[in-house]
């Protein structure tokens, strides 16, 4: 997880960062940053970190999300492609499922965090050539090819619909390249971060 806080502007005025949840972490590594090309200035810092019990400030993942494999998990109602980092956290995407490790864990939390009424999951993988009916043509959402999948052939139609991969909750162990947007069924999406 990368992000970017403002410090201060002087060599006195202390500055304050609260996280909007706990991080869980072995290291953490601060890069110092300047982009003032006027008044360059040779870096100073010092920081503290604050610790607490996980037990006493809630969950990690949040209030909408569970915990497993060292990703937190959740689902949404909504396939927007922004519905992940507007609705569950602004650094979560929709959910990367590249292995059986990856898989076995969002299974796990699955019963706690589906919606009610929604059988379908988008997933974050996008097809980039519809009239395809193999998975060569599927990508994750961080541009990593697919190399780990649950599709029946069956179910990737030769079409020019874009395609858009989800897991059907009933049968968890198949996934289905659904018609994106479909306003036939309630289809949500799975929200990841994490690692």
């Amino acid at each position: 997880m990368l992000q970017t806080f403002q410090a201060n502007f002087d060599s006195v005025t202390p500055v304050t960062i609260y996280l909007d949840r706990p991080i869980v972490a072995t290291k953490l590594y601060i890069l110092y940053y300047n982009d003032d090309v006027i008044y360059p200035m040779v870096p100073c810092i010092r920081v503290d970190f604050l610790g607490c019990l996980i037990a006493d400030n809630g969950y990690v993942c949040g209030p909408t999300g569970a915990e497993a494999g060292g990703f937190c998990f959740t689902t949404v109602s909504s396939q927007d492609d922004e519905a992940c980092p507007s609705i569950f956290h602004s650094i979560s995407y929709p959910a990367i499922i590249n292995s059986p490790s990856v898989n076995r864990a969002f299974n796990s939390v699955l019963p706690l965090v589906k919606q009610p009424g929604y059988e379908y999951y988008r997933i974050g993988l996008t097809h980039h050539n519809v009239r395809d009916t193999t998975t060569s043509h599927f990508q994750w959402v961080d541009g990593t090819p697919l190399t780990y999948h649950l599709f029946d052939q069956s179910n990737i139609a030769n079409d020019d619909d874009e395609r858009c991969p989800a897991i059907y909750v009933p049968d968890n162990e198949h996934w289905e390249a659904l018609t994106c947007k479909s306003s036939t069924q309630a289809v949500g999406t799975i929200c990841q971060f994490g690692k």
